[in-house]
């Protein structure tokens, strides 16, 4: 199916679009709040300070375990490669525990996604999410998010 640009002018660039597929985290939502509570829950749990949620949002990116070592090197002032590998497997286990615990308690859309979202839905554009999450973990946020979201549709 042709569509045209989103300016609907005639210059606009005219291409076959089959789907959209999206990322849940940091595409769609804003889950930066409970990664941090979390991040700081673990760091607490260990004796180091918290981090503040905007330097939190710049350690995330290629996984949770990513997430982990980044904060532990953070909080230790080391580089994130000096991390033993033993440790950031401890730590994750605790952390994803810190996670599971505050799940969707303040993720949110993102600004102008569910109008977005709707926009390309009346265009006949068939939309995937393809979570980077482990399984299970998108049903609470879902849950916890379907009542606030759809009174707003």
């Amino acid at each position: 199916m042709m569509r045209d640009g989103a300016t609907g002018s005639p210059d606009a660039p005219i291409f076959d679009v089959g789907a959209i597929a999206f990322d849940l985290d940091g595409t769609l939502l804003d889950t930066v709040h409970e990664l941090a509570a979390a991040i700081n829950g673990l760091l607490a749990e260990l004796g180091y300070p918290p981090l503040a949620k905007e330097v939190v949002g710049t350690l995330i990116g290629k996984g949770m375990a990513n997430l982990v070592r980044r904060a532990l090197a953070l909080a230790t002032d080391v580089s994130p490669e000096a991390v033993d590998e033993g440790e950031v497997k401890d730590a994750l286990d605790r952390y994803q525990a810190h996670y599971a615990s505050r799940l969707g308690h303040e993720t949110r859309l993102f600004p102008g996604m569910l109008e977005g979202l709707a926009r390309l839905r009346e265009m006949g554009i068939p939309l995937a999410v393809i979570p980077t999450r482990r399984p299970g973990s998108c049903v609470p946020i879902s849950s916890r998010r379907a009542s606030s979201t759809t009174s707003r549709s």
